[in-house]
């Protein structure tokens, strides 16, 4: 992870510590130090759950560590038997899914092949483009009226 985006995720989550109705919208939580054996494309997620080992910023949800494994079982629906994704969080209660071979981010909406689905180059552009930027807009019907849309712009981020 690169020390910009380390640098805004510690200033996402001081500003969310500082607002006691944050919990609505967003939560990051106290990073981990250690875990089991990664693929090398998956440095970044992994990079991520250092600083925050799970988090919910607005209507997308990033699974903690030890939450990982329970929440495989719905990418069968998409695609089939397959040790190739893993699934990181979900996005309006849509997989987010990450590849073992590629590191590329696929969001699996309306139960669409994972050869339609919508794709992210790396996880550090999601969290920067998607997450903490103006892409929010894109992925998350009705946005407008989104808490996390609204805190991001009051933190000039949009």
């Amino acid at each position: 992870m690169n020390s910009r985006l380390n640098a805004l995720l510690q200033v996402i989550r001081h500003e969310l510590e500082q607002d006691d109705s944050s919990i609505i919208y967003g939560v990051m939580h106290k990073g981990i130090d250690t875990y089991g054996d990664i693929d090398a494309n998956l440095v970044q997620f992994y990079e991520f759950l250092k600083i925050s080992n799970g988090a919910r910023f607005g209507s997308i949800d990033l699974w903690a560590y030890e939450e990982l494994e329970s929440h495989q079982y719905r990418l069968d629906q998409w695609i089939g038997e397959s040790d190739d994704w893993l699934e990181i969080g979900q996005l309006l209660y849509e997989p987010i899914v990450i590849s073992k071979l590629t590191g590329e981010i696929s969001i699996l909406m309306d139960e669409v092949s994972i050869n339609d689905s919508k794709k992210i180059i790396q996880f550090d552009d999601f969290l920067i483009h998607y997450i903490l930027g103006e892409g929010y807009e894109e992925l998350v019907p009705g946005f407008e009226y989104d808490e996390w849309y609204h805190f991001l712009v009051r933190l000039k981020l949009i």
